[in-house]
């Protein structure tokens, strides 16, 4: 066979087989020929006699399901896979071929299931992860996928298909900020890995660095189809020709002034919450502390709730417009009461605001300001990144604005707070509620976070407002929305937020302030700067919250 006498081996076989019908090995040897020579419906048939000549041959009926699968015929190969498990249970390729055949037949739970017994009877095969980690995907197991993932790079740190594989799922998972450290150090491990690169690509773009994003993109759209298109989809292509000409993305904040302009930090808060109660006074007082002269505070809040913030705080009163944005689907959102979407309450403390003011920070009210703050101002527009942006939802903002005649695709994953020119805050609030109303229209059956959630439609309709109205926009990622880490940070923030951070010992949190974890503790860092003003506005929110 080896000298290229194919057909001879063939005949020779065959006679064989003409001789002795039933002879396994004779029609084994005889389908493997015809493969080589590429007869696979001949090779399928011969194998199918070779089973039915030794049916407890479990490599016979593995090979005749690898057959069968090539072919694309799946249920015949799903079937020739359980006949051999039927003989040995315990046959890892033949779990495996199992799991692909459900796979290549387009059902991804069963193909899950097969893998992860595959995984049971051998842990740390490569490619059982792998498949499992594809079917999970599919699923929208993103978390499990995360966990699975998570051992290959304990057990290889250095690995850069370990580290792309759970960088990966961390980005589908719109953990883009760990999506982007694991695959930094992916390309660190490999600097030749194309696919790390690929991925670092789309989870900077993702992430909102988009000027790192469109400087690598054009190296990698050779690839894209390969990796899925996703470069091309999410608009890094047309992105990347138009920058120059539509839009400036910085990491750097503008130049300070010598004069720090009017400007007003302004937030709506609900004070008969304790928790939102508590945080305005935090902010307040950092905002105190501050000292900037040029610097105006004012919180919107419901009528009838005057009494309960301290009588310092200027406030002005206004309906909130969450009986607007009424959806069956909010119940089925955990932090929710009811139907009714409070979120959007946050638009209306950009409205009308005092002409006096050039500025404004458009805030939520669980923030604190920095010293930094006072040192400067953006050119019209700033923001931080978001925390919510996944392919799915980014294709279906994208369809969405197309069809509503909306600009839209220079941006992504925008946080929620704004610093600005106070008009322009004004136009994009105004937007972000008509766009709110008009998303709420959209389907949301079958809805699952992160590629469609409904819990962040206010963050869906900024972004699409935001690149909608805005040509000039400053990305100040970590430096408004700055987390709150047991550290220094980097010296930069002029805002941080109280996320709810996977370890609260090393992030504040404020869900665990309220929960009590951090008594009788202090913290280091900009955690310990937290922790202070969290403890100094209870204390002062105590005096008229009842």
């Amino acid at each position: 066979m080896d000298g290229g006498h194919l057909g001879d081996a063939e005949a020779v076989f065959q006679a064989v087989v003409n001789a002795v019908p039933d002879h396994a090995t004779a029609l084994y040897l005889l389908a493997s020929v015809q493969a080589q020579s590429g007869k696979l419906q001949d090779v399928v048939h011969h194998m199918g006699l070779c089973v039915a000549a030794s049916p407890m041959v479990v490599p016979f009926r593995c090979l005749l399901g690898d057959l069968l699968r090539a072919l694309g015929r799946f249920d015949e190969a799903v079937r020739a896979y359980r006949r051999a498990l039927a003989v040995d249970c315990a046959r890892v390729p033949a779990v495996l071929g199992l799991a692909e055949a459900h796979r290549g037949a387009r059902q991804p739970a069963e193909a899950a299931r097969a893998f992860r017994c595959a995984l049971h009877l051998d842990p740390m095969r490569p490619d059982a992860i792998r498949g499992l980690s594809a079917s999970l995907e599919v699923l929208g197991q993103g978390r499990e996928q995360v966990r699975l993932l998570r051992l290959p790079v304990v057990l290889e740190p250095g690995s850069a298909e370990a580290l792309t594989d759970l960088g990966g799922a961390q980005l589908f998972c719109s953990h883009t900020a760990h999506a982007i450290r694991l695959l930094r150090r992916a390309e660190a491990a490999d600097p030749t890995s194309e696919r790390a690169r690929y991925f670092l690509c789309l989870a900077l773009w993702c992430g909102g660095h988009l000027t790192e994003a469109c400087r690598r993109a054009p190296a990698l759209l050779g690839v894209d189809e390969r990796y899925g298109g996703h470069l091309s989809a999410l608009g890094v292509v047309r992105y990347e020709q138009d920058y120059a000409d539509v839009v400036h993305i910085t990491g750097r904040m503008a130049e300070p002034e010598r004069e720090f302009p009017p400007t007003v930090l302004t937030a709506f808060c609900d004070p008969r919450k304790w928790a939102l109660n508590w945080q305005l006074h935090s902010l307040y007082l950092s905002y105190l502390d501050l000292d900037c002269a040029a610097l105006d505070f004012l919180v919107t809040i419901p009528p009838g709730t005057h009494h309960l913030i301290d009588p310092r705080i200027p406030c002005r009163i206004m309906e909130p417009v969450e009986d607007r944005y009424d959806h069956p689907n909010f119940a089925s959102v955990t932090t929710f009461e009811g139907t009714r979407y409070p979120y959007c309450n946050h638009y209306l403390a950009a409205l009308d605001l005092p002409d006096r003011h050039c500025y404004a920070l458009l805030t939520d009210v669980d923030t604190i300001l920095m010293p930094a703050f006072k040192t400067f101002h953006p050119r019209r527009f700033a923001i931080g990144s978001g925390g919510y942006a996944s392919e799915g939802s980014i294709r279906r903002l994208a369809d969405f604005a197309q069809r509503r005649g909306f600009r839209y695709g220079r941006y992504r994953n925008l946080g929620p707070t704004w610093y600005g020119e106070a008009a322009l805050l004004d136009r994009c609030a105004r937007k972000s509620l008509e766009v709110a109303g008009l998303l709420l229209e959209e389907d949301w059956r079958g809805m699952s976070w992160p590629d469609w959630w409904i819990g962040v439609l206010t963050m869906y309709a900024s972004e699409v407002a935001i690149n909608d109205l805005v040509d000039d926009l400053t990305l100040l990622d970590g430096v408004i929305e700055g987390g709150m880490p047991a550290g220094p940070g980097r010296g930069q923030e002029i805002h941080l937020h109280m996320w709810t951070p996977e370890d609260p010992m090393q992030d504040f949190g404020k869900a665990s302030f309220d929960a009590g974890l951090y008594d009788g503790l202090e913290l280091e860092g900009l955690a310990g700067t937290a922790l202070d003003y969290a403890r100094r506005g209870v204390a002062l929110a105590r005096r008229t919250f009842s």
